[in-house]
């Protein structure tokens, strides 16, 4: 089983990141629930990790943006909004509401049940 979505913030990252890792691996053994080391991002605020943490971690550590529950969040926060919407999607549309609308039928088209998950074909 995995849980996706994840979206953590940490205070002393040299100490408390590893105690994450050991917190998630004890989770994971009695849960059944397993990260996924390979799609796991670092975006640092403010701090760059030392090269110890790095070697000990094999994840992707310099990340400048990161989608988190559909929406791209960037280190640079000036760079938020162009990440983020995208006016060539809606180009036809002349109002919000007529992008809503488009926004609704584009998501109706998706074979997606109550919880928001994908159907199996």
């Amino acid at each position: 089983m995995f849980a996706d979505d994840v979206l953590v913030f940490l205070e002393e990252p040299e100490e408390s990141f590893t105690v994450l890792m050991t917190l998630l691996n004890n989770f994971g053994q009695l849960s059944g629930y397993k990260l996924n080391i390979t799609k796991t991002q670092v975006m640092t605020l403010n701090y760059s990790a030392s090269e110890s943490l790095r070697d000990k971690y094999d994840l992707e550590w310099e990340a400048s943006s990161l989608k988190y529950l559909a929406i791209i969040l960037t280190k640079d926060t000036s760079k938020l909004y162009q990440a983020n919407y995208d006016p060539g999607l809606h180009k036809n549309c002349r109002t919000k509401q007529e992008r809503i609308q488009k926004n609704i039928r584009e998501r109706r088209r998706r074979r997606v049940d109550k919880t928001g998950q994908v159907k199996k074909r």
